[in-house]
């Protein structure tokens, strides 16, 4: 433990037993993933009664493609942060930087590829709305953050964190 970051000491600080966090942290898991899916839903009803059902049609265009993009966003980073024997500020700082220039890329890949597929598709109104959510890569750079709060079986943390999120969002 004397090795470890600072960061990730702090937090292993008082820690629980693994079997008790485990247990725990599956709760927290459950019950954040349940309540992401319960807002998703909503919002999405919402979306729909608030927008035309072209317009509608247009962002159900986006966000499978976003959805794609994301699969290359962490590149595994998380997980290597989580199993790794020794968290290091080398480490920690890498994955970060990786991250966010790794959302850069994506962002950027996403615009340029905005006006081909809104040729594609016949819809010109997915050139601003893809450039708009392709921005989502580039400011979500809490990987790193939230890699260790995992790593410290701080479940309840991220699950706040990530409905907080979607509430705000939506």
């Amino acid at each position: 433990l004397a090795e470890q970051h600072p960061a990730l000491r702090r937090l292993l600080e008082g820690g629980q037993d693994v079997g008790a966090g485990a247990r725990t942290g599956a709760v927290w898991a459950i019950g954040s993933r349940v309540g992401s899916q319960v807002l998703q839903f909503a919002g999405t009803i919402v979306t729909a009664r608030l927008l035309v059902p072209a317009d509608y049609g247009v962002t159900a265009v986006v966000f499978p493609i976003i959805t794609f993009a994301n699969i290359f966003n962490s590149l595994g980073l998380g997980t290597t942060i989580i199993h790794s024997r020794r968290v290091t500020e080398k480490l920690l700082s890498t994955a970060f930087w990786i991250n966010a220039s790794v959302g850069i890329v994506l962002t950027a890949l996403v615009a340029g590829l905005s006006v081909p597929l809104s040729h594609f598709y016949h819809v010109p109104q997915l050139v601003p709305l893809l450039c708009l959510a392709g921005l989502l890569f580039t400011v979500d750079v809490s990987l790193v953050q939230t890699s260790l709060l995992e790593r410290a079986l701080r479940f309840r943390q991220i699950a706040v964190i990530e409905v907080g999120a979607l509430v705000v969002g939506t």
